[in-house]
């Protein structure tokens, strides 16, 4: 099982996962590695909130089982009976939580016991670490119950890498579009990480260097996956990266959705209009989408200009659980832009 399929499963199955944005960095025979961000976990005293730290370290013992079951061809159901949390440090950051057998000579007894008995005991230990210290150390029993035979299946044919071979995507009058790369991370915290642009983006919070760093990675797997996501504006007359757009799936919901942020710097300008519209042509073009949604705050006079100007018709407003409004967007390929 890859780490994509991996977080996939974990994010359709134990929601949890996806709500402390559990990330899958690798899975191996002997081991699994899951990484987590500071902010969906913090606690008043921002740091990692303890049930948190322990979740993660519980997710990455039993996803070490169930992948190593997997590749034995056995279905099973697998329960914690019991752990010990060991909390050596504060967790200041991003962390992560890497599984291991404590005895890995027994797996083998542990195999035979459940095919001969359907039911068999086996420990692990997870090891939490944050900024290249051990923070903490989980180890827990687990009971395997049961031992199906996985059905047979047909040869599983691998998902093609769709991402762009060219990095540049498009260009407009003064941008170019290109791919991100892990060397846009300073640029990306440059617009993310300033408080005041923020305020109107995501939870109005922003965004810290590690962060942006991860969320490269994420477009990469979203490149691979469907061929596009977001990308860097570069200034054509100076190369300068001066904001970032493209369109994306939060939450891996089924509507594409627009995404713009510029350098404050760069505002009021009509970039904004200018790369929007290119980039909503350019995913009909280039990705038959020919529906693409966009939402922007009731107050944010200024973003729900770009999105009229960009072809773009107001359709909704939609209001959350905890009382916000969003109002809501959608563009059709073959909608003329309002003036």
């Amino acid at each position: 099982m890859s780490p994509y399929e991996l977080e996939h499963y974990l994010s359709a199955h134990i929601p949890l996962s996806k709500a402390m944005e559990v990330e899958v960095l690798q899975v191996g025979t002997d081991h699994v590695l899951l990484g987590a961000p500071l902010a969906p976990n913090i606690n008043h005293r921002e740091t990692v909130f303890g049930g948190s730290a322990s979740a993660v370290a519980i997710l990455a013992a039993w996803s070490l089982l169930h992948t190593r079951l997997l590749s034995e061809g056995i279905s099973t159901r697998l329960v914690i009976q019991r752990n010990t949390m060991d909390y050596e440090l504060a967790i200041t950051g991003d962390f992560r939580a890497e599984s291991a057998l404590v005895d890995p000579a027994g797996w083998g007894h542990f195999l035979r016991m459940l095919r001969r008995k359907g039911k068999a005991r086996i420990a692990v230990v997870s090891v939490l670490s944050c900024k290249g210290e051990i923070v903490g150390r989980l180890q827990g029993e687990f009971v395997a119950l049961g031992a199906e035979p996985l059905p047979v299946a047909a040869p599983e044919v691998e998902q093609p890498d769709l991402t762009p071979t060219e990095p540049l995507l498009f260009e407009t009058e003064r941008l170019r579009a290109r791919l991100l790369t892990p060397a846009d991370a300073d640029a990306l915290h440059a617009v993310y990480g300033d408080a005041e642009a923020m305020r109107w983006v995501g939870d109005g919070q922003p965004l810290d260097h590690a962060t942006c760093l991860r969320w490269i990675g994420v477009t990469q797997r979203n490149y691979a996956r469907r061929g596009y996501g977001m990308s860097a504006l570069e200034l054509r007359a100076t190369g300068a990266v001066i904001g970032f757009c493209g369109i994306v799936h939060p939450g891996d919901q089924p509507h594409a959705e627009l995404k713009y942020a510029l350098l404050r710097t760069c505002w009021g300008q009509g970039l904004a209009t200018e790369v929007a519209q290119a980039m909503l042509a350019y995913g009909a073009r280039q990705h038959q989408l020919y529906e693409i949604i966009a939402t922007a705050a009731p107050d944010n006079a200024a973003s729900r200009r770009v999105l009229s100007k960009a072809g773009m018709q107001h359709v909704d407003s939609h209001q959350y659980d905890d009382g916000s409004t969003t109002e809501l967007y959608l563009w059709r390929d073959g909608v003329t832009p309002a003036p």
